[in-house]
């Protein structure tokens, strides 16, 4: 999984944190699905291009973006030099949990 969801208390917004690169392959992608997201924050990560980015949206739009993630994975998983993205994503999330 190349997201997480972050609990907010407004009954009608998601917020969210997902992984990308530094070229950002999401945009195009939410673009397509019609997902409207306003990007809070974004925490790269040194040595490599990939990235964290926070982002918060109409509750309407999370069907929408979960299958937009899923599409997300399987594009950066075949752009080359980053076959290690679901693994990258393991580790952080394996230290976030540890922390």
């Amino acid at each position: 999984m190349n997201y997480i969801k972050i609990g907010t208390w407004w009954p009608f917004t998601c917020e969210y944190a997902y992984f990308d690169i530094d070229s950002y392959e999401a945009d195009d992608i939410f673009e397509r699905y019609g997902v409207r997201v306003r990007y809070k924050k974004e925490v790269a990560f040194e040595g490599n291009d990939y990235c964290c980015i926070m982002v918060k949206f109409n509750k309407r739009y999370e069907h929408d973006f979960i299958k937009a993630m899923n599409d997300l994975r399987r594009k950066i998983l075949f752009i080359p030099g980053h076959g290690d993205y679901l693994d990258f994503i393991d580790n952080i999330l394996t230290q976030i949990e540890e922390a």
